[in-house]
């Protein structure tokens, strides 16, 4: 497979040089660069294109705004223009890593590698310490025919960010390149196990242990890339999607959005084991991150789910103990086990967050039931059916 190279701002390295003493960053310049971002997220190029233009207006040397910019230009095929507004942020602002990177990577997806060497260069002498331009460097290397560099700077990323299926990937790829088959089938091994929905590692895996010899390895490897091949149930479109989302995540595997939107994807289509195994990639990425967290658990809870739904829930309130839905959630989960116990002190900490919370009075009520104490359940019951948001609450029911 090709190497698909998007712009991923939002997640590489940066090194901005801090502003002159005694001038002050523009207020204005940091709404428009979150009023960007925001509609970049939900998917509105073109007003997070308009945010970034309204910024420059007032600074046009603002080095993230060019470089959010570029991103969303280089995403959209315009070229030329997030090469300009690069350029742009880099007369002003030499050091930043992040418009070396993007810029790089630009000039590898147009196939001017003679371009793209000395900016990727550029961002590892700025910022040796950060895995992504080492893999990316890695990935220029093999796109030219060097794989033992590309080996060397593969490793590199690995010992900066470890355990990840794409970094791992990459490297098994340059091995083999190198004429290492050993040591890459047993990466290529060590990648699938890291992410079981991996489509291109699973194939490559099949045919690497074939050629190998290994006829049971390569029949199972092939089985799982045929099952994923699957997903969609023949729906042309569904394929073209994974592979997108797959796209993002060979980008940008440090990005915990991207395995999100991959763990959604695999969740809407019933592969399961997949999903769970994309959001724990997740759990393990943004372990700080509640938001996340509840969010990926509440969409295996939608899914049926319901244990590995649990696991994410308590990990969210584990991180951020206020996360009133995630207490509800769990609660919810430990009753339909027949764990009416546990719930009640779950519901009990998000009444005491939110009171006049009538679903988690409800479920209070109900769990207090369950446990035998029939007089607090009645109480709690008539004070959740009481509640100003009845109406909203029976529809929920």
């Amino acid at each position: 497979m090709a190497s698909v190279w998007l712009l991923g701002a939002a997640c590489s390295p940066d090194r901005e040089p801090s502003k002159p003493p005694g001038e002050h960053h523009d207020a204005r310049l940091e709404a428009a660069l979150q009023a960007a971002r925001s509609h970049l997220q939900a998917g509105r190029q073109a007003r997070a294109v308009t945010a970034c233009e309204e910024g420059l207006g007032i600074d046009s040397t603002d080095s993230k705004l060019n470089n959010l910019l570029a991103t969303i230009e280089a995403s959209e095929g315009r070229y030329a223009r997030a090469i300009a507004a690069i350029q742009r942020a880099l007369r002003h602002h030499p050091d930043s890593v992040i418009a070396h990177l993007n810029l790089g990577g630009i000039y590898f997806k147009l196939g001017n590698f003679d371009l793209a060497e000395p900016e990727l260069l550029a961002a590892a002498r700025l910022q040796p310490s950060h895995s992504s331009v080492h893999r990316r460097l890695a990935e220029l290397h093999l796109a030219t025919g060097r794989p033992q560099e590309a080996v060397t700077r593969m490793q590199r990323a690995i010992e900066l960010f470890p355990d990840d299926a794409t970094l791992t990937y990459y490297l098994a790829r340059a091995l083999e390149d190198n004429g290492q088959e050993v040591l890459a089938l047993n990466r290529y091994r060590q990648a699938v196990a890291l992410d079981i929905g991996f489509t291109e590692a699973c194939y490559r895996l099949s045919v690497l242990a074939r050629r190998r010899g290994d006829m049971s390895l390569a029949d199972s490897s092939l089985a799982r890339f045929q099952h994923l091949q699957q997903i969609g149930d023949g729906d042309p479109n569904v394929p073209k999607q994974l592979a997108r989302l797959r796209a993002a995540v060979l980008n940008a595997p440090e990005d915990a959005e991207h395995h999100y939107n991959l763990g959604a994807f695999f969740a809407q289509f019933g592969y399961h084991a997949e999903a769970l195994n994309r959001l724990r990639r997740v759990a393990a990425l943004q372990p700080a991150n509640a938001r996340l967290l509840t969010a990926s658990a509440r969409l295996l809870a939608r899914q049926g789910q319901l244990d590995s739904a649990l696991e994410l829930y308590l990990a969210a309130i584990n991180t951020d103990s206020t996360q009133v839905e995630a207490l509800i959630s769990a609660g919810n989960v430990l009753d339909t086990h027949g764990r009416a116990g546990e719930s009640i002190e779950l519901y009990e900490r998000a009444l005491r967050l939110g009171p006049a919370n009538a679903l988690a009075r409800l479920y209070y009520g109900m769990a207090l039931l369950k446990d035998g104490r029939r007089q607090h359940s009645y109480r709690e019951l008539r004070q959740a059916l009481a509640d100003a948001d009845a109406p909203k609450l029976q529809e929920r029911i």
